[in-house]
């Protein structure tokens, strides 16, 4: 594994804080083994012949992994064993020299939100509080995320576009008016669920929401520190949704909790945003948050 040290703490999958409460990597594992998160569970293994907490296999490609010394505690993502680790790394380390962030798919996302959903918990470790689970949770009828696929740039032709399950069956349909400045959210049996009405002149994009006549929300984007970042409020709850530095992967949180992430994945069946739904009470608020990521993608603001 290759350590850059000058990367900024806003870099996907990678993250770093001085070691102020002098943790190590043992007290780290012993820490960290009481606290549930959403992929897995720490072990003490090595990274570059270096003690380190390792969560294994958090997605198809990537490990993660947190190494505190004396002057830093580090959280970041690694190749599997037995993932073409040597010569994959070194050709992901020349993109990010490159470009100043990894190539993203839907493995790397998964494990990029692991990363931050990790970082959460260090940086509480480090102010000295006490922590039993993260910010993420998934709370589901079958105790499982809600995984629904829309296909990309649904807007470009003026019609009614479906969200599906894995299936390829609709669960809900996206409508787009003729200005591009409203979208409606229906479910598959075509009655209405939510409206999105785009603010006409805004230096970035501006969305209000609406159930009904009644005005719910409004929701920003905002570029900080050359991230995507949407904030607002939705019925009186504080939302952001956080991208990544190439706008390929959104983690939603409703009142610091993360309640779900947008990926644009490639699956077999096409290109789409895959939409995954981590608290079920505010699934269809999810799906209308992912069709303004869409919406903020198109070239629009």
């Amino acid at each position: 594994m290759v350590f850059f040290g000058n990367i900024s703490d806003d870099t996907s999958g990678f993250k770093k804080h001085k070691n102020t409460a002098g943790l190590t990597n043992a007290i780290l594992l012993e820490k960290l083994s009481g606290i549930s998160v959403s992929f897995g569970t720490p072990k003490m293994g090595t990274m570059m012949k270096k003690e380190a907490v390792v969560y294994e296999h958090v997605s198809d490609t990537w490990d993660v992994y947190v190494l505190a010394n004396d002057k830093n505690v580090q959280i970041g993502r690694v190749y599997s064993q037995g993932v073409n680790a040597g010569l994959g790394a070194l050709k992901e380390a020349g993109i990010m020299a490159l470009t100043g962030s990894l190539a993203q798919n839907s493995a790397t996302s998964a494990a990029d939100r692991a990363v931050d959903e990790l970082d959460e918990i260090i940086k509480k470790l480090l102010n000295g509080e006490e922590v039993t689970e993260s910010n993420v949770s998934i709370s589901t009828s079958s105790g499982n995320s809600i995984k629904l696929y829309m296909r990309q740039k649904v807007f470009t032709i003026r019609d009614k576009y479906s969200i599906c399950d894995l299936d390829e069956t609709p669960v809900y349909y996206v409508k787009g008016n003729i200005t591009g400045l409203g979208f409606s959210i229906q479910y598959a049996d075509g009655s209405d669920i939510m409206t999105i009405k785009k603010k006409l002149v805004a230096i970035t994009p501006e969305y209000t929401l609406f159930e009904g006549n009644e005005n719910i929300g409004h929701i920003k984007k905002k570029i900080k520190l050359g991230r995507a970042e949407i904030q607002g409020e939705v019925k009186g709850q504080p939302i952001m949704i956080k991208g990544d530095m190439v706008g390929h992967s959104f983690n939603i949180f409703l009142n610091g909790k993360a309640v779900g992430n947008v990926d644009t994945a490639r699956l077999t069946w096409g290109d789409c945003y895959s939409i995954e739904v981590l608290d079920e009470s505010v699934k269809d608020l999810v799906v209308t948050i992912a069709v303004i990521c869409d919406n903020t993608l198109k070239g629009n603001d």
